[in-house]
This record gives structure tokens, sequence and C-alpha cells, in this order.
């Protein structure tokens, strides 16, 4: 059982991702972070979810969130799902289930009269300062990716007081998903970001930089990992690389 509870800290957890990047929570101090968990890679549910987190990226990004996706499956199953759905974001292998006992999602499932463990389809937003502030179970995919959207322009306004400005002829991130969103007006200078230890400068269209979260020209994020650059975004210090997989829906054991 979880020992998490909403509005206190996340324990530090590092734990590794696709692009060759690993991720670090105390390194993205200042920016929200969305975890979601998926049962596993290639299936329509887990598909569908991962396509509709990358519809709304943009928004996301100018929101100073980063998205990753969760599940136990192993790196090279995520890189081929990442690259084949052209995800812009990282997906965490949690092999070792380390953030799936933290957080509480493998859960015993009755599948043909016998009971198994099954990842649980669930999703996790945490502050800027490691703190715990929404927590959804036994996710349904249909309309989800929005309500956690909704969660966190709530914790921008309560930050930064209004929401940036959207830029509805900005082209969406690639995807194949359904929704249709808005995106933000942010520039490609300092979109590009990765999991790395920023300033606490705020910046209403910056996310943190260093071996890159984002791509300078589009929502497809670079496979290489690089030195965070000099641009408009915040200060930032060397940091982690990037972040696994994402959430999963329901005691399913396949999206």
């Amino acid at each position: 059982m979880s020992t998490l509870s909403l509005n206190q800290p996340v324990p530090d957890f590092y734990v590794p991702a696709t692009s060759q990047k690993d991720v670090l929570l105390s390194a993205l101090k200042d920016y929200n972070v969305v975890l979601y968990f998926y049962p596993k890679d290639n299936t329509p549910g887990c598909t569908t979810e991962g396509q509709d987190f990358s519809a709304h990226y943009e928004e996301f990004k100018a929101l100073k969130t980063v998205i990753f996706g969760v599940s136990r499956d192993n790196l090279d199953s995520h890189e081929n799902f990442k690259q084949k759905q052209q995800f812009p974001f990282e997906l965490i292998s949690d092999e070792k289930e380390i953030l799936c006992t933290l957080f509480d999602t493998i859960k015993t499932k009755n599948m043909y009269g016998r009971e198994t463990l099954a990842l649980e389809r669930s999703t996790f937003l945490i502050d800027g300062d490691g703190v715990l502030r929404n927590e959804w179970r036994q996710v349904k995919v249909q309309g989800h990716v929005l309500s956690v959207l909704d969660a966190v322009k709530k914790l921008y306004r309560e930050k930064y007081g209004e929401l940036p400005k959207i830029d509805a002829n900005k082209p969406k991130a690639r995807s194949n998903s359904a929704e249709a969103t808005a995106q933000p007006n942010d520039t490609a200078e300092t979109a590009k970001a990765a999991v790395a230890e920023v300033s606490p400068s705020p910046s209403n269209d910056a996310l943190p930089q260093t071996s890159s979260l984002f791509d300078n020209n589009d929502a497809e994020p670079t496979t290489e990992t690089t030195e965070a650059k000099e641009s408009n975004a915040p200060d930032i210090k060397p940091g982690i690389s990037a972040t696994e997989e994402t959430t999963s829906p329901d005691l399913e054991t396949e999206g």
C-alpha cells in the first residue's frame, strides 16, 4: 500500500526512461510533473491515452508541466511504442516496480476466474515543490486528459495569477488522437527542455532545459542527450536526462 497522501511531498526517485534518459524528481523543481501509469505498450487503450496526452502536449508545456508515461514494459518496448506513436514526451520503464510500489498502482484483478496482479491505470500530478496535488485512479481513458489539464491550469493560476496566451493557429503535436486542442504561444527556443534542475524564476512559456525533453522545431523530442543551452528560459543547473513511461488505466493487462 502506498504511503503517499495528497498535499504531502513525494519521495525523490530516479528511474530510467526513453531516449537514453533518466528521471530524477528533485531535478524538476518548479515544474509540475504528470505521471500517467498505463498497463502495456501498443495496446488500444494505452495507445489512445498516449495520443490524447500528445494532442495537448503544447498546452501542458506552456503551463510548465512535464509529462511522463509509466509502465512495466522494458525500454526497448517503450522506444518502439514512443517512435511508432511519435509521442513528444518520454516513457519511464518501471520493470522493478519502483514507482508502481511508491504510488500503489499494482492491484489484484480477477481474470477468467483467476486472481492476478495488474497495473491499474492511474495518473498523478506533482507540483513544482514536489507535492502530490491530484491523483486519478481506475482511470477511464475518454476525457481523462482534459481533466488532468484542468487541474494543471488550476495550479498555474494559483502560482501565476492568469494563464499564458494560447495561439489557436499553432500546429498541434503530432498525434492520431481525436481530441483537438489549442496550442500555447511559446517560442521554439524556450520550448527546448529536459529533466534538470531549474531556477525558481517563473516563466510563462518555458520548460526546463537540458537533455531536451522538447525539440526545437516541433513537438517530437530529440533522441540525443545534450547539455543545457542559453535561451530565454530560466537559468538551469545540470540535471539528469529524461523520464519514464506513462500511467495506465483500470486494472487492465493491456491498454
